[in-house]
């Protein structure tokens, strides 16, 4: 394991947010529903208002010594009443080069903390393409279990779809 910190992102990391949000949609568009041009047209003013104190959401930063930020997750819960007891996680990623070390799960052990903070919360939704197996595999090991699929969820290309694996982790349990 290398020297980590997890925690929330701060309004004044809003840059770094971008870049590695940036990359994650640039190296990998078929993981994720948001595109690279959408995320490159969003303001700075809208990316802090994700990492500002904000009572429906938190995104977690990992932080390596000496490399700074090299992964993030996205945690987002739901102010409507019959939707109160859930929450998503969102824009899950690693750094390729950092990848394999236990970044992902630390991070995603964060969420779950959280998550077990807020009462009212029971499950923790998330989705996974179909076919990315490392993260399937993760997820499945955090006591996530797959309940459905949808498919083609995404459209990454002309004609190019892909499936998601819709998965669950129950607070209760």
């Amino acid at each position: 394991m290398v020297d980590l910190s997890i925690r929330p992102l701060q309004c004044s990391e809003v840059h770094s947010f971008r870049e590695l949000r940036l990359e994650a949609l640039a190296l990998h568009p078929e993981s994720f529903s948001a595109s690279f041009d959408e995320w490159s047209q969003k303001r700075d003013e809208e990316l802090s208002n994700l990492l500002s104190a904000d009572a429906s959401g938190i995104v977690f930063g990992a932080f390596v010594d000496g490399a700074g930020l090299v992964g993030i997750a996205g945690f987002q819960w739901h102010s409507r009443r019959k939707y109160q007891h859930k929450g998503s996680v969102w824009g899950m990623y690693v750094r390729p080069e950092w990848q394999g070390r236990g970044i992902a799960r630390a991070l995603l052990e964060r969420v779950i903390a959280r998550a077990r903070e807020k009462v009212e919360l029971t499950q923790i939704l998330l989705t996974v393409t179909r076919g990315n197996q490392a993260a399937h595999a993760l997820y499945e090991t955090l006591g996530f279990r797959q309940y459905g699929i949808e498919p083609r969820a995404l459209k990454v290309g002309s004609g190019d779809y892909r499936d998601e694996v819709l998965m669950v982790l129950d607070l209760l349990a």
